[in-house]
């Protein structure tokens, strides 16, 4: 292995994907032309958005290694990131059927399955992709979709957790908030209201300030990913100050 291969494959691990790419491009310049290179130019190419070239680098390395599970899964993640789902899926299926172990392409599998509306064939992967990698927090993170489109909220706001655990990005933080949101939208509505009433019935400034902080906090979530929340709050909250006008109105 090369000066440049080696420092490319060290770039690529650490997640500098253009260091990594102008190490891998190097080493094709001096000779360097294995599947390796090419299948690490495409996945640099992908986490860096050019998909085009990515597709015809991952292509290139399936032409040299056509038994490759790696760049038959990269090139699914990359049909998938270009919105050809029933492409990733083949690709994907053809990786596993090389590498029936590979974890983290049975949690992408799974993934496929769920945007096709499959959540029982999904759930299977899924549970297959986190008994062969338990830390791996996209299958912890499509699980916890899985689970809530099955209406088990409990066990997806669980998967949601631990996804935001292993990996506290927006999109696993946002889940989280989600699956919570209609985990407890009762006890949400039930808060609400006595925060309300407590407003309406002390006509104490304080009251109506935490009143207001919080509609307004649970505003903020509803407009994060659920908008009937966001858009309920909204009339309950016009609904509380025109109470409080009236009140004012009528008072001795």
């Amino acid at each position: 292995m090369t000066t440049a291969l080696s420092s490319a494959n060290g770039a690529l691990g650490r997640g500098r994907f253009k260091e990594a790419l102008s190490h891998f491009r190097s080493a094709l310049d001096h000779g360097e032309r294995g599947p390796g290179v090419h299948l690490g130019i495409a996945r640099c190419l992908l986490r860096l958005g050019s998909l085009e070239e990515a597709e015809i680098e991952c292509r290139e390395a399936l032409a040299m290694d056509p038994r490759s599970a790696l760049a038959h899964a990269t090139l699914s993640y990359i049909l998938w990131v270009g919105r050809r789902l029933e492409e990733s899926e083949e690709a994907i299926k053809i990786a596993l059927d090389i590498s029936p172990d590979m974890g983290e392409a049975r949690a992408h599998l799974g993934a496929l399955l769920i945007m096709k509306g499959s959540s029982e064939q999904a759930w299977a992967e899924l549970t297959r992709a986190i008994e062969l990698e338990p830390s791996y927090w996209y299958a912890h993170y499509w699980m916890a979709r899985c689970e809530s489109s099955r209406g088990r909220k409990g066990v997806a706001l669980a998967s949601a957790w631990r996804a935001a655990q292993l990996r506290p990005t927006y999109d696993t933080v946002l889940l989280l908030l989600a699956i919570f949101l209609d985990r407890f939208r009762l006890a949400l509505a039930i808060v609400t209201g006595l925060v309300f009433l407590l407003a309406l019935v002390s006509r104490s400034t304080v009251a109506q300030a935490i009143s207001t902080a919080w509609v307004l906090l649970l505003f903020v979530l509803g407009l994060l990913y659920r908008r009937w929340l966001a858009a309920g709050l909204l009339l309950a909250f016009g609904a509380l100050m025109v109470g409080l006008f009236l009140l004012e109105r009528v008072a001795p």
